[in-house]
């Protein structure tokens, strides 16, 4: 992707923020989603946009240079892989498994599903840690010492970075696995009976 400007993507102006990064990508991912009826390649674009201005060595030689430094594709196809294999598994389990299952939809909707969880999970966690930082503000100590109650609240922001960060590595495979996914097709529907399973 030659032509990605990752500023322009996301609609924001050099200088902007890793906050500021990451709110306008939850806004266009909002809708560019395959999910949400758009395309894994544009999704695709918003995803390399929002990694390239959150890399610490990336978006400088964007800056300098107006080229994107590619990630090492090993790495990334393999946590792809990782996700999918995952998806894969989950089919089987007996909770997962319906009349007819269809590999390829089964396991969009795994990744979609997942995806909808991780973010739950994580706006609960900004959520707590958010009023956590309000009770911490809200006392100070009588005498000079540290402020203990600021240290968790301080100590909850660095586990939501950490999982924001975690969740956001897991969103590129994601993409990437879907990307991947688009390269099959289902040719046979395994079919679930109850004296067992064949072949449509």
């Amino acid at each position: 992707m030659e032509d990605l400007d990752p500023y322009r993507e996301l609609g924001l102006s050099p200088g902007c923020s890793d906050a500021e990064i990451r709110a306008a990508y939850r806004r266009q991912a909002q809708h560019c989603h395959p999910d949400a009826g758009g395309t894994p390649e544009i999704f695709e674009r918003i995803t390399l946009a929002r990694d390239v201005l959150l890399d610490p060595e990336r978006r400088p030689t964007f800056d300098r240079t107006g080229k994107i430094l590619q990630a090492s594709a090993d790495i990334a196809t393999a946590q792809a892989l990782m996700v999918l294999a995952q998806a894969f598994a989950e089919l089987t389990e007996p909770e997962n498994a319906r009349h007819a299952i269809d590999v390829i939809k089964g396991i969009g909707r795994m990744l979609a599903r997942a995806r909808e969880r991780r973010r739950a999970f994580l706006d609960t966690v900004a959520e707590a840690t958010d009023r956590m930082e309000r009770l911490a503000a809200s006392v100070r100590r009588k005498d000079q010492g540290a402020n203990h109650f600021a240290q968790m609240a301080a100590r909850q922001r660095q586990g939501y970075e950490a999982e924001l960060k975690r969740f956001e590595e897991w969103e590129r495979a994601s993409a990437l696995a879907l990307k991947i996914l688009g390269d099959y097709e289902t040719a046979k529907t395994l079919l679930v009976a109850r004296e067992g399973e064949f072949w449509a």
